[in-house]
């Protein structure tokens, strides 16, 4: 009996404190200085790469975005009225418009390295393209993202992208389906970020 007593007792003790470490993982904290209105744009030309190869380029691509510091969990949204936006598009000797709502998010997503680069995402992504031939897709997903002090840039890397087009009225000029962003010609895209800008999530 007493060995049945201090069984049970050594099990509440092992359930308490299992349910005693449930939400108290150390908020972090996402300082973005200076904030506010924030503007990046492409260092090289722009591209997205559809089901079975198709291209479209641009030859600017930037963003706008409203940024704020911010305390919680990660993935932390440090941002309001993200939009992509892209200009002078062709593709097969088409031009097009490549228009995206301002609703997307950037959120950081791990904390700062000691190289001052810190890993996030791109969500909510919703564009449309409009080809002058008067056929259209729609473009959403996510994009990962990397955000480093030195340089006040934010690069997009190809790995871990998932973006999907979909309502396409082009048929096999613009597919549905997967597609990926890059640089024109392949490689990560990168932003250089105005005014000067630094993130540091601890």
């Amino acid at each position: 009996m007493h060995l049945f007593t201090r069984s049970v007792g050594l099990l509440s003790v092992v359930v308490a404190l299992a349910f005693a470490g449930v939400g108290t993982a150390a908020a972090a904290t996402a300082t973005v200085t200076p904030g506010g209105s924030t503007r990046g744009v492409g260092t090289t030309g722009w591209e997205l790469t559809a089901t079975g190869g198709a291209r479209f380029n641009c030859a600017t691509g930037s963003f706008s975005a409203n940024l704020f510091s911010a305390t919680g969990s990660l993935p932390l949204t440090i941002s309001t009225s993200y939009q992509q936006a892209f200009s002078s598009c062709r593709t097969a000797g088409l031009s097009y418009t490549f228009q995206c709502a301002a609703t997307a998010q950037l959120s950081v997503t791990a904390l700062t390295n000691t190289s001052g680069v810190t890993p996030g995402t791109v969500s909510g992504l919703n564009c449309v393209a409009r080809l002058s031939s008067g056929c259209s897709a729609q473009i959403t997903g996510s994009l990962p993202v990397s955000f480093s002090n030195p340089g006040s840039t934010l690069t997009v890397p190809i790995p871990g992208q998932a973006i999907v087009v979909s309502g396409s009225t082009c048929g096999s000029l613009f597919p549905n389906g997967p597609a990926t962003f890059a640089a024109t010609g392949g490689g990560a895209f990168t932003y250089v970020v105005s005014p000067a800008t630094t993130i540091t999530v601890v």
